[in-house]
């Protein structure tokens, strides 16, 4: 099981941060057989909470984390769509 980001804060404090895995799932989301199990682990933190160890939150859980995690777990993959081969934007994100 993944447990998060071990960066300068996790090693300071002992806590991973749950914006930082919320984050990592909504970038990673087009590519879903890499973002499955970050997803379950952002899904198993209880309470859900700003901080997290071993699936238990602590701390508050603020807009912010709300916000990227309701955009992790709900959001579709983009798609591109083609407009002209030739021009600067030729992808445009939908």
């Amino acid at each position: 099981m993944v447990g998060g980001f071990a960066d300068a804060y996790y090693e300071k404090s002992g806590w991973y941060e749950t914006y930082k895995l919320a984050l990592y799932v909504y970038k990673a989301i087009s590519h879903r057989d890499s973002v499955d199990k970050y997803t379950v682990k952002l899904m198993s933190i209880n309470p859900y909470t700003t901080l997290y160890r071993d699936n238990t939150g602590e701390g508050d859980l603020n807009l912010e984390t709300a916000t990227i995690t309701l955009l992790a777990l709900y959001s579709t993959p983009p798609t591109l769509l083609h407009k002209n081969q030739h021009s600067r934007s030729s992808l445009l994100l939908h």
